[in-house]
């Protein structure tokens, strides 16, 4: 048997609205309220553990913890859990709850492991897919241990065909109390319940060092939209919204989750008579990725990334050309417009902001813009935004990247020079 005793960095709790589960008053001074064994689907993440995998988690709600208790007694508190396939070894859930800026909920106990992924970093693990079956058929044992006390007790029982999928086309209104939309998954396992959760970030040298959970409301299984209530946000603070379509028994105990994340600053006002902006999902490459958004030849959409100084914007096979592009007015106003032959990129046009750009032709598949400058005081890990408005060449699906430069590019003339020489991407993955 292959496991780690190790715990995800940054992982997702499961919801207030959980069925409580049973266990058995052996220990005074433990209290367990509730226990959830599911497949838990990370979309593209910078902080998450797990970005662009299947994971089957084991999370617990535990008192007394850090989050109870700081005096020491709940820092004493170990979790830990064992199945008939482990061979009698035990392996720990690591504490996530709220004090520890892991992302988890409150008195949370978590541990993890993957059995698919689209992630070359982290591969499935061939134990955990080896067993699976095994895990859907045998429940596991969990033990909890403070000081003299001791709690045993058995986990809920694991469900490996609830997989439901992704929510797609996720934007966003302006404000404070910004409304949150999106559209409802259409493969995989379908969702009887949604949630929306969101953190606040915590960034140091351009990396994700904290999340803090804000805010977690489940909703109807139909719901397309949430508006964020009043007094939640701050301006100039980074959040991360994640919204989760489950599939949870009669009772309400998830059995399978998925989380798209996005990241996002409140902004004043959105621009251009646009409504909302839409949002991609950061990954730990750094590269934005907008997922499934439906466009409609002519129709102007806003995109909305961090801020560098520059970006490359390219479509997936299938979504339709780049009509046209409109600029924010940031620095001097004035950008560099590169497009590409097929072996480098050559500089096109200089636009200014606030001026519609019609590409030639048909439309292009990608194109360049250089030239955010340094000096506007705009930091590439800022949270300012720099909304790109675009067009499109027919109607379709956008599922295009947005791919941040951290670095000046060399000019076409400099980059034969430089053999193969390519621009710094922010990755953006925690240390």
């Amino acid at each position: 048997m292959k496991l780690s005793n190790i715990t995800a960095r940054a992982i997702v709790p499961a919801l207030v609205l959980l069925a409580l589960h049973t266990l058995p008053a052996t220990a005074a001074t433990i209290d367990v309220t509730r226990t959830t064994v599911l497949n838990d689907r990370i979309g593209n993440s910078r902080f998450f553990f797990g970005a662009n995998t299947d994971l089957i988690r084991l999370s617990s709600f535990v008192t007394p913890s850090p989050d109870s208790d700081n005096t020491g007694i709940g820092a004493a508190t170990s979790v830990s859990f064992t199945h008939d396939t482990f061979g009698g070894q035990y392996f720990n859930l690591g504490f996530i709850g709220i004090s520890s800026g892991r992302g988890g909920a409150l008195n949370e106990y978590t541990y993890a492991q993957p059995f698919a992924s689209t992630n070359p970093n982290i591969p499935p693990n061939p134990f955990v897919v080896a067993n699976l079956a095994s895990f859907d058929t045998t429940p596991f044992s969990v033990r909890v241990i403070n000081g003299a006390d001791t709690l045993n007790y058995t986990a809920p029982d694991y469900d490996s065909t609830a997989m439901p999928g992704f929510v797609t086309g996720m934007n966003l209104t302006a404000g404070l109390t910004p409304t949150i939309s999106w559209d409802l998954p259409t493969a995989g396992t379908t969702p009887t319940a949604m949630a929306i959760q969101i953190r606040r970030l915590t960034e140091s040298n351009g990396r994700i060092t904290a999340a803090t959970l804000v805010h977690n409301i489940s909703v109807a299984a139909n719901t397309t939209s949430y508006t964020v209530p009043a007094n939640l946000l701050a301006q100039g603070v980074k959040y991360e919204i994640a919204v989760m379509a489950d599939v949870r028994t009669v009772a309400g105990a998830v059995k399978g989750r998925s989380r798209s994340f996005f990241e996002f600053t409140p902004v004043d006002a959105i621009g251009n008579g646009q409504v909302a902006v839409f949002l991609p999902s950061v990954g730990p490459d750094g590269v934005y990725k907008y997922k499934d958004v439906l466009v409609v030849a002519g129709e102007t959409i806003a995109l909305d990334p961090v801020v560098a100084v520059g970006y490359d914007y390219q479509i997936s096979d299938g979504d339709p050309l780049f009509a046209s592009v409109m600029l924010p007015d940031i620095g001097n106003g004035l950008f560099d417009l590169y497009l590409f032959d097929g072996n480098d990129w050559v500089k096109n046009a200089v636009l200014a902001a606030g001026q519609q750009h019609f590409f030639s032709g048909n439309g292009v598949d990608r194109f360049r813009i250089l030239g955010i400058e340094p000096d506007a005081g705009i930091d590439p890990t800022d949270a300012t935004a720099f909304i790109t408005y675009l067009t499109f060449a027919s109607d379709g699906r956008f599922s295009g990247t947005m791919t941040p430069i951290t670095a000046e590019v060399p000019e076409p003339a400099s980059i034969a020079l430089l053999a193969g020489k390519q621009p710094r991407i922010t990755d953006g993955r925690n240390l």
